[in-house]
C-alpha cells in the first residue's frame, strides 16, 4: 500500500484554500469598487468624453461579476464542478 503524497487531493485542505483564495482576491475587487464610484464622481464633476460612462459601466460590471463568482466559490465551492460536468 503506498503513502499518501502531498499533492494527494485527499490530504490537500481543499476548503482552506478556497477560502483563503477568496478573501485574497475581495480585497482587490473591493478597491476596484471604489475607484469606479470614484470615477463616477469625477465624471459628473468634468466634462467627461461620451465613452468614458461606457467605459466606467463595462468595468463595474466585470466586477461585480468576479465579485458574485466569488460569492459562488466561498459558498459552493462544489457548484464549479457541475458547471464544469455539464458543459
Amino acid at each position: 500500500m503506498s503513502q499518501p503524497s502531498d499533492t494527494d487531493p485527499v490530504t490537500i485542505p481543499w476548503e482552506k484554500i478556497v477560502r483563503q483564495a477568496v478573501h485574497d482576491m475581495r480585497t482587490p475587487l473591493s478597491s476596484m469598487l471604489t475607484t469606479v464610484a470614484v470615477l463616477r464622481q469625477l465624471q459628473g464633476n468634468a466634462a467627461a468624453p461620451p465613452q468614458w460612462e461606457r467605459m466606467i459601466d463595462l468595468l463595474e460590471r466585470q466586477v461585480q461579476t468576479l465579485s458574485a463568482q466569488l460569492v459562488q466559490l466561498h459558498e459552493s465551492p462544489e457548484s464549479y464542478l457541475k458547471v464544469e460536468e455539464s458543459a
